[in-house]
């Protein structure tokens, strides 16, 4: 059987068949490490302290409790492991050729009201309706077409 370190398998760097293979500490298997040390020594305690009785109420509440924790650290694992996934895949992630509309500099920016232009294209200069804008492109709707990013030129505002 090959040895595995604890801090490995803790930040999940030893397994080749896990679902996330990005280096995130596994709240889950602390829990489950956890949980074979905690379970002998509650089953000491409780049977060494046999004369506490709870009350119905507080019986429900320590139940809520351990629920709430679970829910708590499960959440952070989930949380945890995307931003480590997301993380490690940025690189790639901005090597991938983008669409020039995702290129253009500056901030995306809306129009209110929306405003009324002309867009000259080859034919007719149909009227549109200016919706937003980033850097140079401008995002505008043609009645009964598609939404469209063009470049700035191409529309004149009325």
């Amino acid at each position: 059987m090959a040895e595995t370190k604890l801090v490995n398998f803790m930040l999940n760097r030893d397994s080749a068949d896990a679902s996330v293979k990005d280096p995130a500490y596994s709240l889950t298997k602390v829990l489950a490490t956890g949980a074979s040390v905690v379970t002998p020594l509650a089953a000491l305690l409780v049977s060494r302290i046999g004369s506490v009785t709870f009350s119905s109420a507080e019986i429900v509440a320590l139940i809520v409790a351990v629920l709430a924790f679970l829910a708590v650290v499960s959440t952070a694992d989930v949380v945890s492991r995307s931003l480590a996934s997301a993380k490690a895949s940025s690189p790639v992630a901005q090597s991938l050729p983008l669409p020039p509309e995702v290129k253009a500099d500056g901030v995306l920016f809306e129009f209110v009201p929306v405003r009324k232009g002309i867009l000259h294209c080859d034919g007719p200069d149909p009227d549109v309706q200016v919706l937003a804008g980033r850097g140079q492109l401008l995002l505008v709707a043609e009645p009964g077409k598609r939404l469209v990013w063009v470049p700035q030129e191409q529309v004149t505002f009325c």
